[in-house]
C-alpha cells in the first residue's frame, strides 16, 4: 500500500527571556496607539484588513509594536509582514496565546520551507519589580531558496499563460502542470523523516527543480502558484493521514483536491486524474478516503481551517 508523507514543522518556541534593566526614574514604558497598518484592497491575502499598533515608550526609545488579540490575527500578521519581507513580528496582547496554534495557522498559508521561533523581551528599570513583556516571531528560512522558488513560479505562470482565463480554468491548468511535471518521491518511502526535515521534496523546490515531491510538495506548489494568480487557496494536513491536501476558492465556494492523489503511483507520462478533483466538502468526505484532524493543542478541524482561510481572504462564510 502506498504511504504518504508530508513534511511535519517544528515550532521552535525560543522563548528567550530578556531582561532589560534601566536606570532612572523617568517613566519607562507607557502605550500610545498611533496609525493602524491597514492592507490595501488590492491585494489577496488580510485585503483591507486593519492591524492595530501602539508606540510604546520606555526611557529614551520608543518603538512601535503590533496589538493582538488572538492567534488568527497573529497568524495573519505574521504572514502580511512576511510576504512584505519583514520576518521579524513584535507585537504584545492582553491574552495568552497559544504559539503553537499560531503555528498551525500559519502553517495553512505559508508555502516556503521555514520554521518560527518565538520569544519575549522584559522591560524593567531598578524601581521597578514588574516586568513589561514585548512578543516577538521570527519566521527563519533559506531566502535563496525563497527567491529561486519564486523566479521558477513565475517563469511557469508566464509558460503557462493564463492571464485571460477564468479562475476554474487556471485551477486546472496549474494543476495538471503539477500532475504532469511531477513524481512522487518514493525514495523517501523507507527513509526516517526526523532526519530529513528540510528535504526538497516537502517543498516547492522539489517540484520546481527536481519534478519529485512527497504530499506536502504537491500542495505547497499549488498553493503558491494559484496564490500568483490571486486565487485564494490553502493547505490542509491531516496528522492522522500523515497527508496534505488543499482547498481553493473558485465559483464563490471553497473546494478539495488532492493534487497528489491524482497523480499515483507508479507515474504514468501524460496521465492526469481529477479523483479528487474540485470537490464540495460532502463530495470530498463522500469519497472515504480523507480523514479530518478533530480540534487540539497540536491540530486543527477542518471547521478551524475553513474559519481561517475565510478570515484570512476576507470571504464571507
Amino acid at each position: 500500500m502506498r504511504r504518504f508523507l508530508k513534511k511535519k514543522h517544528t515550532l521552535t518556541i525560543a522563548l528567550i527571556v530578556i531582561t532589560l534593566v534601566l536606570s532612572g526614574c523617568s517613566i519607562v514604558y507607557q502605550e500610545q496607539e498611533v496609525e493602524s497598518y491597514i492592507v490595501d484592497t488590492s491585494e489577496l491575502l488580510a485585503s483591507g484588513y486593519s492591524f492595530d499598533k501602539v508606540s510604546v515608550r520606555r526611557f529614551l526609545e520608543v518603538e512601535e509594536l503590533y496589538s493582538v488579540d488572538d492567534e488568527q490575527e497573529l497568524a495573519l500578521l505574521v504572514l502580511k509582514n512576511f510576504e512584505k519581507g519583514e520576518l521579524n513580528t513584535r507585537y504584545i496582547s492582553d491574552n495568552e496565546l497559544s504559539l503553537q496554534r499560531v503555528y498551525l495557522f500559519v502553517e495553512t498559508l505559508l508555502y516556503d520551507s521555514y520554521y518560527l521561533q518565538a520569544g519575549v523581551m522584559q522591560y524593567g528599570d531598578v524601581f521597578q519589580s514588574n516586568k513589561q513583556e514585548v512578543r516577538f516571531i521570527d519566521v527563519v528560512l533559506d531566502e535563496n531558496l525563497l527567491k529561486s522558488n519564486h523566479q521558477y513560479a513565475t517563469y511557469i505562470i508566464s509558460d503557462l499563460a493564463m492571464n485571460q482565463q477564468p479562475a476554474r480554468k487556471q485551477v486546472k491548468e496549474i494543476h495538471d502542470y503539477i500532475v504532469l511535471n511531477t513524481k512522487y518521491d518514493e525514495a523517501l518511502l523507507d527513509l526516517d523523516i526526523s532526519a530529513y526535515q528540510n528535504h526538497p521534496s516537502f517543498t516547492p523546490y522539489g517540484v520546481y527543480h527536481h519534478n519529485v515531491a512527497v504530499c506536502s510538495g504537491y500542495a505547497r506548489a499549488f498553493m503558491q502558484l494559484t496564490r500568483m494568480m490571486d486565487i485564494p487557496s490553502i493547505m490542509v494536513s491531516s496528522q492522522n493521514m500523515n497527508h496534505a491536501w488543499n482547498m481553493v476558492y473558485v465559483d464563490n465556494e471553497w473546494k478539495f483536491l488532492d493534487v497528489t492523489w491524482n497523480d499515483p503511483i507508479p507515474n504514468v507520462q501524460d496521465r492526469v486524474l481529477y479523483t479528487y478533483y474540485l470537490l464540495d466538502y460532502n463530495e470530498f468526505v463522500a469519497k472515504g478516503h480523507h480523514f479530518f484532524d478533530l480540534a487540539s493543542e497540536n491540530t486543527l478541524s477542518i471547521e478551524e481551517v475553513i474559519d481561517f482561510a475565510n478570515y484570512a481572504f476576507a470571504l464571507k462564510p
